[in-house]
């Protein structure tokens, strides 16, 4: 059964009373430890962790915390905080409690980002309603327009995290793009390869072409060949073109998306 990871920004637990902990530790693994002992013996019950380092101070790190303190009274968890404080590997502290019951979001990180970058969240909700909306006012010709839009895409993001990486080779970087799709949540398995001029790309559960099926548009890949096309146009130094040639809305076991050079 395929592992769903809800990301820990948003968390709705009907009758809960949750919080919010966010903490700054000088040091990450001592840190930790100390959090655990504190929180010993407490009725608290951890629902989500995220935990990443700084990056203007790598020594440090930024951990964030949801917990149900439903089982907890507010001077307990005043306890909980002033325990906590006294560690010396813990500079600071904040704690947000949900205002709706129930509901709690991740105050602690101002940003979303990937690398170093801020990025976006858009949800298979917000997705499909971006796509309707294209279809609805362009009709056919918003496949092309989510196509161009996709490798403008792939080519800036290319260009972007190859000199971030450092990364020369081709077939590396072509297998660390399809780490990159796979991790922004393009499909549940990505797999780019170079064959002869050519770029193949495998996705497996690709987010698009489900979105499209609900749509009942054909061909159902446009966004994601798109960036294809961006990322095979970065890596190989000329103009390439991308075509789906296997999708699951065909009856394929997975989509299949191939880049030629258009010259």
């Amino acid at each position: 059964m395929p592992r769903f990871r809800d990301l820990s920004i948003l968390y709705y637990l009907p009758g809960r009373r949750l919080a919010n902990i966010g903490l700054v530790l000088t040091h990450p693994t001592r840190g930790i430890s100390d959090l655990c002992e504190v929180m010993r013996g407490l009725d608290v019950d951890v629902v989500a962790v995220d935990m990443c380092r700084n990056i203007e101070n790598f020594d440090e790190a930024f951990l964030s915390l949801i917990v149900d303190i439903s089982k907890i009274s507010d001077e307990q968890l005043e306890d909980l905080a002033t325990e906590i404080r006294r560690s010396e590997n813990v500079k600071e502290l904040v704690i947000h409690h949900s205002q709706i019951p129930g509901l709690v979001s991740d105050m602690f990180f101002d940003y979303r980002g990937t690398l170093g970058r801020r990025s976006l969240i858009i949800s298979f909700p917000a997705l499909t309603g971006f796509f309707q909306g294209l279809y609805d006012i362009l009709g056919d010709s918003a496949g092309a327009f989510l196509y161009h839009a996709g490798k403008l895409a792939g080519i800036e993001g290319a260009t972007s995290h190859r000199v971030l990486l450092n990364v020369s080779d081709i077939d590396l970087w072509l297998r660390i793009a399809g780490l990159f799709l796979r991790s922004l949540g393009y499909a549940r398995e990505v797999s780019i390869t170079r064959i002869d001029d050519r770029i193949e790309a495998t996705l497996k559960d690709c987010l698009e072409c489900q979105i499209q099926a609900r749509l009942r548009r054909l061909p159902s890949s446009n966004w994601t060949r798109g960036l294809i096309a961006g990322i095979a146009t970065n890596t190989m130094g000329r103009d390439y073109s991308a075509e789906e040639v296997e999708c699951i809305n065909l009856g394929d076991q997975h989509c299949r998306i191939v880049a030629r050079p258009t010259t």
